[in-house]
């Protein structure tokens, strides 16, 4: 495993039990290898859902570190994208994630997001509020509701 990846996933004990192998496999080939991605994920489609102890798919972990370039490439070879990894983009005010989570097509839990939303509408500027509210509002969403 590359040993940027084998640090981080040490430090947050990602690796120990056998079913977290499958998660740490796919996420080194995603960040180091992604050539390889499309022929893993055809061998084994379950390696998609794998975890790690956070519960977290390959998909999510990456979403949460901006990796956008991996995010698309497991998002293209199938794998779901967790309700978890848009609420996080949301309260991390991660715009460009959260466009990206929307437009590859994360299934919208709207009122978990529009809590999310409201916790954080404190700390966002006017300019993160309304490309916010214009991406949910593109997707049929009104994230400002109070439904």
């Amino acid at each position: 495993m590359h040993m940027h990846v084998s640090l981080i996933m040490g430090q947050i004990g990602i690796i120990g039990q056998e079913y977290e192998h499958d998660f740490g496999r796919l996420l080194d080939a995603a960040l180091n290898e992604p050539h390889k991605v499309p022929t893993m994920v055809a061998q084994d489609r379950d390696i998609l859902i794998a975890t790690n102890r956070s519960g977290e798919n390959a998909l999510a972990w990456l979403a949460l570190e901006n990796q956008f370039e991996q995010v698309i490439l497991l998002r293209n070879v199938g794998s779901p994208i967790p309700h978890f990894a848009l609420y996080e983009a949301i309260e991390l005010l991660n715009i460009k994630m959260i466009i990206l989570l929307l437009e590859l097509g994360v299934d919208i839990d709207i009122y978990t997001c529009r809590s999310t939303y409201r916790r954080v509408l404190p700390e966002m500027t006017r300019k993160q509020r309304r490309l916010i509210r214009s991406y949910f509002s593109q997707f049929g969403y009104d994230i400002d509701s109070l439904d």
